[in-house]
């Protein structure tokens, strides 16, 4: 959808002018940068590919109007904060997806993503259980916009994922839609 890109690029410029520092110095970088052959990212915006694990109708809706924030939760809760949840691994955004209706009663759906995540915060405990969290989020970026993306390390702190949450829908394009079949084994 050209006007979803259009609005994205327009957010991945703002966010590079901003001079956002290399995500390398706060974190490894995603482990999605190592997938060949997707187009070329913008390094001074923290530009990366991540995954988003949804129904296939959703997907449906999300790649014609894009993300909706303000629906945050309404299906998995918010562990940390009310905003888009990302990943860098397909098996952490599979635990979000859900098999769609109709024809699509035996498919699952992922988005893979171009995130503009500028200038990144990192934590390692969920907004409810972490007052510091809780108040990055809440001041830091919801209301001081100092950051424009929170990854949350549970891979540091239990040996689980990392998760990339972005607060403004701007900041996500959807550029791929995965469909798939999970076989039982």
């Amino acid at each position: 959808d050209s006007h979803l890109w259009q609005r994205y690029a327009a957010c991945r410029a703002a966010k590079a002018a901003l001079g956002c520092q290399p995500f390398e110095v706060l974190a490894d970088a995603p482990k999605t940068a190592s997938i060949a052959n997707l187009g070329p990212c913008e390094k001074e915006a923290n530009e990366v590919y991540l995954f988003h694990g949804t129904n296939p109708e959703a997907a449906q809706g999300i790649i014609h109007t894009g993300f909706r924030i303000d629906l945050a939760g309404k299906a998995v809760g918010c562990a940390f904060g009310k905003g888009a949840y990302l990943a860098e691994a397909s098996t952490k955004s599979d635990e979000y997806s859900h098999p769609g209706q109709g024809i699509f009663s035996q498919l699952y759906a992922m988005l893979l993503c171009r995130a503009s995540l500028g200038r990144t915060v990192r934590v390692e405990d969920f907004y409810w259980e972490s007052s510091e969290t809780k108040r990055i989020v809440d001041e830091d970026i919801l209301q001081d916009h100092k950051y424009d993306c929170l990854l949350g390390d549970r891979e540091a702190k239990r040996g689980t994922y990392r998760e990339f949450i972005v607060f403004e829908r701007e900041q996500i394009y959807p550029e791929f839609v995965i469909l798939y079949h999970r076989d039982c084994l």
